[in-house]
């Protein structure tokens, strides 16, 4: 699962914290347990964000995906309103590459 330097499918890891975080507050909106329980619960999550927040940290450091999203990010701020004014059919090609990028700039946050 681990290799010396990086953790493989991190963004899948991710996701899977971020599910278990959604699961155990859709628990506690409707908390029937003791207030132990429901601490413990609380506790959970906090340490879940703490996990979430460290793999985002190593996929941005180790893996350095930062700077591929900062560029491709860059990228589309300098071309949002540009394609309008290219020629057919360049404007829609890059109308639909941008459309592409701005997905997965979303997925990334």
């Amino acid at each position: 699962m681990v290799d010396s330097e990086k953790i493989v499918n991190v963004s899948s890891k991710i996701a899977t914290l971020e599910r278990r975080q959604d699961f155990l507050r859709r628990q506690l909106d409707n908390w029937r347990g003791s207030d132990g329980g429901r601490q413990y619960a609380l506790a959970e999550i906090s340490a879940l964000d703490a996990a979430v927040l460290a793999l985002r940290y190593h996929r941005a450091d180790v893996e350095g995906l930062d700077t591929v999203v900062l560029s491709l990010e860059g990228l589309v701020d300098s071309l949002n309103g540009v394609a309008v004014s290219m020629p057919e059919p360049q404007r829609t090609n890059v109308e639909r590459e941008l459309q592409r990028a701005h997905l997965v700039l979303k997925e990334w946050d």
